[in-house]
């Protein structure tokens, strides 16, 4: 599976990427590439930033489950 930035301009293949929240900005690691972490997505509040990591699980879940390969972008702020 994809995982596409909230402003479209980060795409990585989430099978080798590790994600982190911390409070409303959700991050991701690609650890052969050595970096600090790149902003995928900023939200207004926790509780959002908390259910799109949600809806990040259920993607990901329902792309294994049914062997699909597909994307998932993080939503815009006002979309959640």
């Amino acid at each position: 599976m994809r995982l596409v930035s909230q402003n479209g301009e980060f795409d990585v293949p989430y099978e080798i990427a590790a994600l982190s929240r911390t409070e409303n900005i959700i991050r991701v690691y690609v650890p052969i590439v050595g970096e600090k972490g790149t902003v995928m997505a900023r939200y207004s509040t926790d509780e959002k930033a908390k259910k799109v990591m949600e809806m990040l699980h259920r993607a990901y879940h329902d792309a294994v489950t049914h062997d699909n390969v597909s994307a998932f972008r993080f939503p815009k702020d006002a979309e959640v």
